[in-house]
């Protein structure tokens, strides 16, 4: 909105009962989790964008729905859903999730110990990780120009204790060090495919990104239909 409108056209607004009408108000911020041990401020609430021929926009953000509300005349119409689509690129150019390795309750997974240095695979561990999950992110172009692009899908497949969830800690290691998205989902308390459509989609959103399922046999036992067929 300052990129577009200025700051000085930017006002905090809540809609007064009495007069069924946005009337002035502080801007009010919130503490933001925006990775591991950072936080910023994010607003929330009502804001009021003036415009120059004296209409208004007001939008609010919502803390616990991840979305934001536009309420304004029609005459503002094609000028509103340019402005919430210019909200939307800058969203997906510069997500905090965006580059970061995350779980699908949308917290920041820690990799600050994760080294390859204390990990003990044997031989053929280490060559099929490499050659199977880790060169598609080292080196895309080159596993292209040979058939293998994306997307791919990979099943790390051992007994408890093996290092099946270690290896994704790796890997994430290597694809958040790349610029890749890595979002980690565990095992689902739901035991639902419902749990799966949605870690996909929200994925979908951070791309490149290396979508991550603990206990897969687990989500898909049953009659459930395969969440990952497409």
């Amino acid at each position: 909105a300052e990129r577009r409108y200025g700051s000085k056209a930017i006002s905090g607004s809540i809609i007064s009962a009495r007069e069924l009408s946005f009337v002035d108000a502080p801007l009010n911020f919130t503490s933001v989790k925006t990775g591991v041990s950072r936080e910023e401020q994010g607003l929330v609430g009502g804001v009021r964008i003036s415009l120059k021929d004296g209409g208004e926009i007001n939008c609010h953000i919502d803390s616990e729905d991840p979305k934001v509300t536009a309420i304004f005349p029609a005459e503002y119409k094609a000028e509103t859903e340019e402005f919430l689509e210019d909200v939307y690129g800058d969203l997906k150019s510069n997500s905090i999730y965006k580059g970061n390795a995350i779980t699908t309750y949308r917290s920041f997974i820690d990799l600050s110990g994760v080294s390859f240095d204390k990990v003990v695979y044997d031989s053929k561990v280490w060559q099929e990780l490499d050659e199977h999950v880790w060169a598609i992110i080292r080196k895309p172009d080159e596993c292209a120009k040979i058939g293998v692009t994306l997307p791919r899908k990979i099943l790390l497949q051992g007994p408890f204790g093996s290092g099946k969830t270690l290896a994704v800690s790796l890997t994430a290691k290597i694809a958040t060090e790349a610029g890749w998205t890595v979002v980690y989902m565990p095992t689902s308390p739901s035991n639902s495919s419902l749990a799966i459509s949605g870690a996909v989609g929200f994925a979908k959103r951070y791309p490149p990104v290396i979508l991550a399922f603990e206990d897969l046999d687990y989500e898909q036992q049953g009659e459930r239909p395969f969440s990952l067929k497409n």
